[in-house]
């Protein structure tokens, strides 16, 4: 996506405002192009305490381009000068928009806009914000879909503000009591000695996660031979395992997966400036195609839970079809550990809550 500021659009945002006050009259035409009390997602619209700052931009996004998924923490309005564009949320509603369509941006909600025509997109879009409020978030400050499970969509803009950094656990206990894993059975000792490295064994044991899968003890032995089998047997390496999983940490706010993996990303290779990446979901930092393709996918999987025509077709001049499989393997196994994690608040353990965080600078 391209994006560039022109001094026009601000005669053209504030003709359009002084035109609603004027009457049509010979030479003079009025159209009114929206009116709106409610973004296009139900939510009424609420401006923003502080000092007030307009600003507008012109977005250009490419034939198959996407924005990525993000949210704006000030109300907007978005007029579509050129192309085909779908907006989609994080619950799968879904918005297409056409050349002179005018559209109340959604606000404090994850969404993603697609280029689904032939031609460049062309958009001006005005933001009432406030000095100092960034316009945008990536996808890692925004309340996400997984997220919504802990409370109504629908939430007031306070509400929401207030939970588009929340990570879990946030409550001091976990839910159901851990069993010891001093119980584990000694097959299941040799399976998890099969792990390769060293960040997930000593320290970095996930006793409490484990503690909780062991209360079914007639699933845990085969899903953790399938678990460890797949790590080293899937066409993943274990670098771009670590990077998946370190963002399906981010995708599920799961601070418990992503402290788990920050050691065993680093292990494998995974440096500081792609840590951040990975938090903010933006992926120049990887010079790997494959890597750029994985993250985008996961990302994919989680928020959309599809795979588009445009993300199937560029991903799959650089990926395998078994990628693909292995993939959405990996995906599911920390879709059970993540979501164990948060809505059983499963607590970390010492020596790994020292680690930084999903929100840590």
């Amino acid at each position: 996506m391209k994006v560039r500021c022109h001094w026009l659009l601000w005669s053209l945002l504030l003709l359009w405002t002084s035109a609603v006050a004027l009457e049509a009259s010979s030479g003079v035409t009025v159209t009114p192009l929206a009116k709106e009390t409610t973004s296009w997602d139900g939510n009424p619209i609420l401006y923003p305490e502080g000092a007030a700052e307009m600003t507008a931009l012109l977005v250009e996004v490419a034939p198959g381009g996407e924005t990525g998924w993000h949210c704006h923490p000030v109300p907007s309005f978005a007029y579509v000068l050129e192309g085909s564009l779908e907006v989609a949320l994080d619950d799968g509603d879904r918005k297409s928009l056409e050349a002179g369509d005018v559209l109340a941006e959604v606000v404090d909600r994850l969404h993603n806009g697609r280029n689904t025509g032939s031609v460049p997109v062309k958009l001006v879009v005005f933001y009432a914000g406030t000095v100092g409020t960034p316009l945008s978030l990536r996808d890692a400050d925004c309340l996400r879909g997984p997220a919504l499970a802990f409370g109504d969509s629908r939430l007031s803009s306070n509400d929401m503000h207030g939970a588009t950094r929340m990570t879990f656990p946030d409550e001091p206990n976990s839910r159901i009591e851990p069993l010891s894993t001093e119980d584990l059975r000694p097959e299941w000792v040799s399976i998890l000695d099969r792990l390769p490295g060293a960040g997930l064994k000593g320290e970095g044991f996930p006793r409490n996660l484990l503690g909780i899968l062991m209360l079914n003890q007639e699933t845990l032995g085969p899903f953790l031979d399938y678990w460890v089998t797949s790590k080293s047997k899937m066409g993943l390496t274990m670098r771009e395992q670590e990077l998946v999983i370190l963002r399906m940490g981010v995708l599920y706010r799961s601070e418990y997966v992503w402290k788990h993996h920050i050691k065993v990303g680093r292990e494998f290779g995974i440096e500081d400036a792609e840590l951040d990446a990975i938090r903010e979901g933006s992926y120049d930092a990887f010079a790997e195609p494959r890597e750029r393709a994985l993250l985008e996918l996961t990302d994919a999987f989680v928020n959309d839970r599809s795979l588009s025509p445009a993300l199937w077709t560029r991903t799959s001049q650089i990926l395998q079809p078994r990628d693909y499989v292995d993939l959405i393997s990996l995906v599911s196994q920390y879709v059970l550990f993540a979501l164990t994690n948060v809505s059983l608040q499963v607590q970390l353990e010492p020596p790994v809550a020292e680690l930084p965080g999903i929100t840590d600078p």
